[in-house]
């Protein structure tokens, strides 16, 4: 309902998305836009007491994209547009289009329930959008974030495997070192890249 009211105030009063009580634009991430928050969200969503790998970046932002976002009603979803059609992401969406084609369209606003190649929007408030996905028996969610008042973007992944494939040296020693790296490099061109200001 919250949401709802948000919504309703800001078509009716055509106010900055910065305005506005960022108490009504917070989902489900309670406690803030951090790791903790991310991975117990997480844990509810696949019922699960078992802690998943997690991660969060977060970064500043040009003041040009923080104008764009602070004006925009939406500023999750054109963070979820603007990572879904980055240089970085290329690689993994010419692999992933032609297993899920018939999602491959990129949408113009993603909303609860969007679907996007793999992923799937689960949460999406006006700062806040989580999107969850599975492939091959691996369990995941990627969330993206926006804080107006410390000018940060926030980027974040959980990951679920079997005790088995956690145990293992692959996973810790290999897969998830790389996967590290990987979302660094990522994370950084994809925050600092021309592709993320206004068009």
């Amino acid at each position: 309902m919250g949401i709802i009211i948000m919504i309703s105030t800001f078509l009716l009063t055509n106010k900055p998305i910065i305005s506005l009580n960022r108490r009504l634009l917070h989902g489900a991430l309670a406690g803030g836009f951090s790791r903790e928050a991310l991975q117990q969200w997480s844990m509810q969503e696949w019922n699960d007491k078992h802690s998943p790998y997690s991660d969060l970046l977060s970064q500043k932002v040009s003041t040009a994209s923080i104008d764009y976002l602070n004006e925009h009603p939406h500023p999750s979803s054109e963070l979820a547009k603007f990572f879904f059609k980055s240089v970085p992401f290329a690689p993994e969406r010419i692999i992933l289009t032609p297993f899920r084609y018939q999602h491959s369209a990129l949408p113009n606003i993603f909303t609860e329930g969007t679907k996007y190649l793999f992923w799937t929007v689960r949460v999406h408030t006006p700062l806040e959008i989580i999107l969850r996905w599975q492939l091959n028996g691996i369990d995941g969610c990627t969330m993206i974030a926006y804080d107006p008042q410390l000018r940060k973007v926030y980027h974040g992944h959980c990951i679920y495997v079997s005790n088995e494939v956690k145990s293992s040296g692959l996973f810790r020693y290999v897969m998830i070192p790389l996967h590290e790296k990987y979302a660094r490099l990522r994370y950084y061109l994809f925050s600092s890249s021309s592709s993320f200001l206004a068009p």
